[in-house]
């Protein structure tokens, strides 16, 4: 079937590239990747990646043609598409496709044929996009080449073109963007409280850039994009998690580029690259259903700036911040590390360092950092364009490449709390609470309001069971008449560790609506529910 795909274009822009017999370019491409621009990248896994593509595609269209079979009237049509897309025998016919549509139109039926010619023109339309893309990652556009372009409509070129051409910045200050989350309490009360920012440091960060980068890169309508989106969506959907942190920590992505851009970049933005880059975010924020996501970039900034302006210093964002950050200089090599750290510290924005209590960097770090990120900056400006194609770089975690499958987790975070089911002799748990959630419910889109949180099957639990988690390796807590286990949480409680375990085993219903917790805290606080209590409280008086 390799012959085959031979006569695809998209394949042969792959091979064009991978044929270029010129000695300087390998010797560039090795420069580049010793500067931390571009990652080794075999022409072959590329190549692969595409054909993938274009079999999945294929077989798409093929199977909604082949839906339309079903119906006797125009069979010789639909025949003559089923064979111009088989995946057997060619990958994305595209000359036999429009021959085809050419002929449709010709027919005096042609009312009756609007179905199979509307999935003829989406899979060519899907063909052309997928072909713009890998031009775009194999040869990105420079700055003067994306004049002309809408960054609404063309967001995705502009954004593989920014990523390109700032792509030191995205190695230095990626991680800032990750961790920038931190300064919001609850947020980074629940980070830990799953297991995985914690203890898979590295590995969380690795897989959230390539989901993304999948999205980005290959398109959301792509089979890798479609299969990043579905996977970020049952991740988070496993949790009631409030819409506006969903809201912030997107457009962190967008906004956090632009503070460190100010400061640092070899460059500035152009007008077209930071609408491009932000449509392009606020589209796959769409994706994520996250709501309250507008095409107004200065409204957005406003919101954000508002919401990071709100972070307090915290003695448990620095403490974060520097075991994430120790975890994450791990798989660098040693001489490597302080000088990523420098950069990581003079790259961080102000709202992120007063969360953290930093003083302002150094000046002569600032204008160290700016010196260097400088050069290499107008030196991959000066070199020819090679493919930084992140989505398919090798990495510690993923040295031959990684596969969507491959990245997130398949389950609840493990050291979240289970529905205590052991408590309740007389209960019989559901099935699902056997499951990778158990019991909790899946696919859930960002929660906007309390009255959202979905109601779960919870086993009763007697006062004297919820009485005897009082300590720091159990500890559970009632808030009207639910039972939570606080137990992951203690050490990032931004209360403090003092009045959870003052509560546990108790009725914390009147301090927690004293304090008067945020909706969002609320929101976050239904993933711990373990139970509902059974009976009246004993520490309460009785009236007879």
């Amino acid at each position: 079937m390799d012959g085959m795909f031979i006569a695809d274009p998209i394949v042969a822009l792959v091979q064009q590239h991978a044929d270029d017999p010129r000695e300087l370019r390998r010797q560039l491409e090795a420069l580049l990747g010793a500067a931390l621009l571009v990652p080794e990248l075999p022409t072959e896994r590329i190549l692969a990646a595409v054909k993938e593509e274009l079999v999945h595609l294929c077989k798409e269209a093929r199977g909604r043609v082949a839906r339309l079979a079903r119906r006797e009237a125009h069979r010789g049509f639909i025949v003559r598409a089923l064979a111009a897309l088989d995946p057997g025998t060619c990958v994305y016919p595209r000359a036999e496709v429009e021959a085809l549509l050419l002929a449709l139109d010709a027919a005096p039926e042609r009312s009756d044929l609007g179905e199979l010619r509307a999935v003829l023109i989406d899979a060519g339309e899907r063909h052309r996009e997928l072909e713009r893309r890998v031009a775009a990652m194999l040869r990105p556009p420079e700055p003067d080449e994306l004049a002309g372009l809408d960054p609404q409509r063309d967001s995705a070129i502009i954004h593989l073109a920014v990523t390109y051409h700032f792509r030191s910045e995205r190695v230095f200050f990626g991680a800032l963007e990750e961790m920038r989350p931190l300064i919001a309490p609850q947020a980074n009360l629940f980070f830990f409280s799953t297991g995985e920012f914690g203890l898979r440091t590295y590995k969380r960060f690795i897989d959230t850039v390539l989901l993304f980068d999948n999205i980005h890169q290959w398109g959301p309508e792509s089979r890798r994009g479609r299969a990043a989106v579905a996977r970020i969506n049952q991740i988070h959907g496993r949790y009631s998690l409030p819409n506006d942190a969903f809201k912030w920590v997107l457009l962190n992505l967008v906004f956090v580029p632009e503070l460190w851009n100010a400061r640092l970049g070899w460059r500035p933005f152009t007008e077209l690259e930071r609408l491009g880059w932000f449509h392009e975010h606020i589209r796959v924020g769409r994706l994520m259903r996250i709501q309250g996501l507008t095409d107004d970039i200065d409204e957005m900034r406003r919101w954000w700036h508002a919401a990071s302006a709100a972070a307090k210093p915290s003695e448990i964002t620095r403490a974060s911040f520097e075991k994430l950050t120790a975890q994450l200089m791990e798989p660098l090599p040693e001489p490597l590390r302080p000088h990523w750290l420098t950069a990581l510290m003079v790259g961080m924005d102000d709202d992120f360092r007063r969360a953290c209590g930093y003083p302002d960097p150094p000046p002569a770090s600032l204008q160290l950092v700016r010196e260097t990120l400088g050069a290499i900056g107008r030196l991959g400006a000066l070199l020819p364009r090679a493919p930084w194609i992140r989505s398919l770089h090798s990495s510690p975690v993923y040295p031959h490449g990684a596969r969507v499958d491959e990245l997130g987790v398949y389950r609840r975070g493990y050291t979240m709390p289970r529905p205590a089911w052991s408590h309740d002799p007389a209960a019989t748990p559901p099935p699902e609470a056997h499951g990778k959630n158990h019991g909790y419910p899946e696919g859930l889109p960002p929660t906007q309001h309390l009255d959202e949180i979905p109601e779960l099957p919870l086993p009763a639990i007697p006062w004297s069971e919820v009485a005897r988690h009082n300590s720091p390796e159990s500890a559970w807590i009632v808030v009207r008449g639910d039972v939570i286990d606080v137990s992951a949480f203690l050490a990032m409680h931004p209360g403090g560790r003092k009045p959870l375990l003052q509560f546990a085993g108790k009725d914390a219903t009147r301090a927690f609506e004293r304090v008067g917790h945020s909706e969002a805290a609320q929101i976050l606080m239904s993933n711990f529910r373990v139970g509902r209590v059974a009976g009246p409280d004993p520490a309460e008086p009785t009236h007879d």
